[in-house]
């Protein structure tokens, strides 16, 4: 059994000023991290936290789908041409080949909790 607790998970900052905690990741896409290879089908599972006042910046993900849960906060969502205001409790899809960024226009924290899988 792999248990990885979030407080013992060293901080990523990427997209931006977004903050990442890889919990479980796919060793063939996500090799720079250089983490263990345990997942043979999803991309991979982790936290986001996005400071107030930051940005996870707008890019997209070729052959790969997300799923974006969120757990703490709200803010702006964008995904392709729609922008929506999203908060604690929402999960959103985001389509391969979709730009997509998260604006957190509020004073806390907004945590995300992420899931990618690749389109193969």
């Amino acid at each position: 059994m792999i248990v990885r607790n979030v407080e013992e998970i060293k901080e990523i900052k990427a997209h931006g000023e977004a903050l990442y905690k890889y919990f479980f990741m796919r060793k063939d896409i996500y090799a720079y991290l250089g983490m263990e290879d345990v997942l043979k089908r999803l991309g991979g599972f982790w936290q986001t936290t996005v400071p107030p006042g930051k940005r996870l910046d707008p890019h997209q993900h070729e052959k790969h789908e997300q799923i974006y849960y969120l757990i703490e906060g709200s803010g702006l969502l964008r995904v392709g041409n729609e922008t929506r205001r999203v908060g604690r409790g929402d999960a959103v899809y985001i389509p391969e080949n979709t730009i997509h960024g998260f604006e957190n226009d509020s004073d806390k924290p907004c945590t995300i909790i992420m899931v990618d899988c690749p389109i193969e």
